[in-house]
C-alpha cells in the first residue's frame, strides 16, 4: 500500500507506519492473522479508514473466543471472560485499561460509535458457554469421586 501520511506510510492494517500507538497495530494484525485467517484476508480489503477498527473488533473476538482454550482450567477461562465483561463497561466510561486489545477497542468505540449492547452480548454468550463447561467439569469430577469411593470402601 502506497498511501502517504505526514508521519509516514500506511501499513497493510491501515495504521501509520511511523506511529507507535499504545495499542500496537502489528500485534492486532498478527493475532487476527494467526487465529482468524479468513477474516484477516477479508479485512485487508477494507478501506484503510475502516481497517483499523475492524482489526480491533476482530482481535477482541479472537481474545474472547480463545479465553477458554488458552486457560489451564475452565474457571480461569471464565475469569478472563468476566474480565472482558467488566472491561467493556470501563471502556464506555472512558476509564484507561492497560491491555493492548482493550485500548484498540476503546479507540474503535470512540471513533466509530460501536454498540455497547453488541459487545456485551458477544461476551455474555461466551460466558454462558464457559459456565456450562465449568459445570460439566465439576459434574465429571463428582462422578469420578463417587464411583471410586464405593470401590475403595469395599477393600476394607
Amino acid at each position: 500500500m502506497s498511501s502517504h501520511h505526514p508521519l509516514g506510510g500506511i501499513d497493510e492494517y491501515g495504521w501509520i507506519k511511523a506511529s507507535r500507538s499504545l495499542f500496537s497495530s502489528r500485534r492486532r494484525g498478527e493475532q487476527v492473522r494467526n487465529y482468524d485467517y479468513y477474516h484477516y484476508l477479508c479485512l485487508l480489503e477494507l478501506p484503510p479508514e475502516m481497517r483499523k477498527a475492524a482489526f480491533a473488533l476482530r482481535a477482541f473476538n479472537v481474545e474472547t473466543a480463545r479465553a477458554m482454550d488458552v486457560a489451564s482450567d475452565p474457571k480461569i477461562g471464565l475469569m478472563r471472560l468476566l474480565w472482558w465483561q467488566e472491561t467493556i463497561d470501563k471502556l464506555y466510561t472512558k476509564k484507561p485499561i492497560n491491555h493492548s486489545t482493550a485500548q484498540a477497542l476503546s479507540w474503535a468505540i470512540s471513533e466509530h460509535n460501536i454498540s455497547k449492547p453488541w459487545l456485551k452480548r458477544s461476551v455474555e454468550a461466551r460466558i454462558r458457554d464457559a459456565q456450562r463447561e465449568v459445570e460439566d467439569q465439576q459434574q465429571r469430577i463428582m462422578q469420578l469421586h463417587t464411583s471410586v469411593k464405593p470401590v475403595v470402601l469395599s477393600c476394607y
